[in-house]
C-alpha cells in the first residue's frame, strides 16, 4: 500500500505545481517521505523483532528511499510540473480503482508509460531486496510496456 500513497502524494504535488508553479509541494513531499524512512528505521532497530518482519521492513526502507530519489530526481527538474512529463510517467505507479460494474470491489491497477493493466495479486514471497538501480527502472519499465 504504501506505492499507492505514494503515487497518490506525487501526483497531488505535480498537480499542485501545474496549477501554482512556484508551490512547494515536492518539498513537502520529500519532507514527508523522510519522515517516514526515519520512522522505518527505528522500527528495524527495535531489538524484539522478528526476523520476517525485520525482513519487511527493511524491504519497504529500500522501496521508500528509492521513492525518495525519484522525488528529489523530479523536485530538481523544473521542467517537470505536471503529470503528463515523461519522468513522471515513467516511473512505475499503482492506484486503486473501484469497480465500474457498480460491485463492491477494489482494483489496483499498475501504470506505466503507455502501459495499464490490472494488477494480479501474485505472491512473490517475502525476497530479500538488494538495491533499485536507474537499470532496475529501465527492466521494469521494458517488462511493464512489454506486458
Amino acid at each position: 500500500m504504501c506505492q499507492i500513497e505514494w503515487t497518490k502524494q506525487m501526483r497531488l504535488a505535480l498537480e499542485e505545481l501545474s496549477a501554482k508553479p512556484e508551490a512547494n509541494s515536492m518539498r513537502r513531499v520529500k519532507k514527508m517521505w523522510q519522515q517516514k524512512t526515519t520512522l522505518l528505521v527505528e522500527c528495524v532497530e527495535k531489538q524484539n523483532l522478528a526476523i520476517r518482519d525485520r525482513n519487511k521492513i527493511i524491504a519497504l526502507i529500500i522501496i521508500e528511499e528509492h521513492n525518495r530519489e525519484v522525488i528529489e530526481k523530479i523536485a530538481a527538474n523544473k521542467a517537470v510540473n505536471n503529470v503528463n512529463h515523461f519522468e513522471w510517467q515513467s516511473q512505475l505507479k499503482f492506484e486503486k480503482e473501484e469497480s465500474q460494474d457498480g460491485a463492491d470491489q477494489m482494483y489496483i491497477i499498475v501504470k506505466q508509460l503507455n502501459a495499464n493493466f490490472q494488477y494480479g495479486y501474485e505472491y512473490q514471497g517475502n525476497n530479500g531486496r538488494l538495491v533499485i538501480t536507474p537499470l532496475t527502472d529501465r527492466a521494469y519499465m521494458t517488462l511493464t510496456n512489454a506486458l
